[in-house]
């Protein structure tokens, strides 16, 4: 606004010009870095808020309950049963098949170990069918 005005009466002083180049430059590149901060900002907010969501999302979703028994396996020889009244929440859907979760609560902590896969998010569903 005033810069066509302060670079026309600066011409006449060198050092006033040098001064008002200064101060222009200067308030163009705040406003540039004004722009990246808002631009990280928001960028921030949004994955916070998409964080947020994916975390709630798998709770604010309609549990399904068993109506009957269901059998789990991981191979021919490991086969168990998933009792009737079960929760399971959805995890992923796709045209042919539904993944669920189940929490299970557990003292026995020496039944368990951890388990070591390729890539940290692999996911190792078990085959339910109802006999």
């Amino acid at each position: 606004m005033f810069a066509p005005f302060l670079q026309s009466h600066a011409v006449k002083s060198p050092t006033l010009l040098r001064a008002v180049s200064w101060a222009l430059y200067n308030l163009g590149r705040k406003e540039f870095e004004l722009r990246y901060f808002l631009l990280i900002l928001v960028g921030a907010i949004s994955f916070g808020a998409g964080a947020f969501w994916y975390k709630w999302q798998l709770l604010e979703s309609d549990p399904v309950s068993l109506t009957q028994t269901l059998s789990v396996q991981t191979s021919p020889e490991n086969i168990g049963m998933l009792p009737k009244g079960t929760v399971l929440y959805p995890y992923s859907n796709g045209p042919d098949i539904e993944t669920y979760i189940i929490f299970v609560n557990s003292k026995y902590l020496n039944a368990i170990e951890p388990v070591q896969f390729e890539h940290r998010l692999t996911v190792a569903p078990l085959d339910g069918y109802s006999e």
